[in-house]
């Protein structure tokens, strides 16, 4: 049931950062809009990570317990291949950088990667 709930969770995060990415694409240069959307990202990759640990402890018997080791542990489950684990762990560097501190620059330059990011999420969620 927690795996069950954890994807849940996952996806209605996903859902809820696709939805400003969409808006965000479309040219806004509104810097709430950024903010928001950067938020969201971070809290998405929280959800994700975190369901990722889960579903590989009861699917695959594997122990992880940081980001960076889920998503590695990921690859060597054969969930993805190695570009999208590559990917996966920019994704997470991306994460600390926002989640750490504030410089306007690095939110636009991350900003811009999160339409990304986002799919990565939705295509690793598609496969399990």
């Amino acid at each position: 049931m927690e795996l069950k709930l954890k994807r849940e969770q996952t996806k209605r995060a996903l859902s809820s950062l696709l939805e400003l990415v969409l808006k965000f694409k479309e040219g806004s240069n509104d810097i709430i809009l950024r903010d928001a959307m950067v938020q969201r990202f971070e809290y998405t990759t929280e959800a994700f990570w975190k369901y990722l640990k889960a579903f590989l402890k009861k699917e695959h018997n594997f122990l992880a317990n940081s980001p960076r080791e889920v998503i590695r542990t990921g690859l060597q489950a054969k969930l993805y291949d190695e570009k999208l684990s590559s990917e996966l762990l920019q994704m997470f560097d991306d994460r600390n950088l926002t989640s750490r501190t504030y410089v306007e620059e690095l939110a636009s330059s991350i900003a811009t990667r999160i339409p990304q990011h986002a799919k990565h999420i939705q295509d690793v969620l598609e496969k399990l």
